[in-house]
């Protein structure tokens, strides 16, 4: 970047020098001003591309940092082919993470489902759910299991059935069925 804005500089000026040299052979004149012109126009390309990479790096991170996976990935795709070197290497570097995150993501959703026991599924599908709110399937599978939770511990440990279903709520603040079962757990 800072060799392009010297080179921005520099014909910015060879532009000028040209401009005020009009007194050479017109046709000399007109040739060497669209050597210039040109090159400093692709290199202002070249810049503007560089600040859109960079900004598209900067919203992949926020993405990720936001665990919104798909967002960053597609963010990231353009930024693979970068003109500068750094900038590909992070773009590399981020879409490790996002493969790894969705990777963990999907082995806890394995995991989830491997389980018979619906408090150890919830479990699994929370941990899911903190990698990629919004991933497959999410948050349904966790909604199914703390609801078997909260059914499973309502009689035995209500305190516990009352997290599975105030959490829920917390996921879905309109589920009638999670707020039915609440009130009946704190009449019982």
């Amino acid at each position: 970047p800072a060799r392009r804005a010297e080179a921005v500089g520099a014909l910015t000026e060879a532009t000028a020098v040209l401009q005020r040299a009009k007194a050479i052979d017109r046709r000399e004149y007109l040739d060497v001003a669209s050597v210039v012109e040109s090159t400093l126009s692709k290199i202002r390309e070249e810049q503007k591309r560089i600040e859109q990479e960079k900004r598209a790096i900067r919203e992949a991170q926020s993405a990720l940092d936001t665990h919104d996976l798909r967002r960053a990935e597609e963010r990231l795709s353009s930024a693979l082919t970068a003109l500068e070197e750094a900038e590909r290497g992070q773009a590399q570097q981020l879409l490790s993470k996002v493969k790894q995150a969705k990777a963990d993501f999907a082995d806890k959703v394995n995991e989830g489902r491997a389980e018979a026991a619906a408090e150890k599924q919830a479990q699994a599908f929370e941990a899911a759910y903190a990698l990629w709110p919004t991933g497959p399937e999410m948050p349904d599978l966790l909604i199914g299991a703390l609801r078997r939770a909260g059914e499973e511990t309502f009689k035995s440990r209500p305190q516990d059935a009352v997290k599975h279903f105030n959490r829920i709520l917390e996921l879905e603040r309109d589920n009638r069925e999670a707020a039915r079962c609440l009130r009946a757990v704190e009449a019982a």
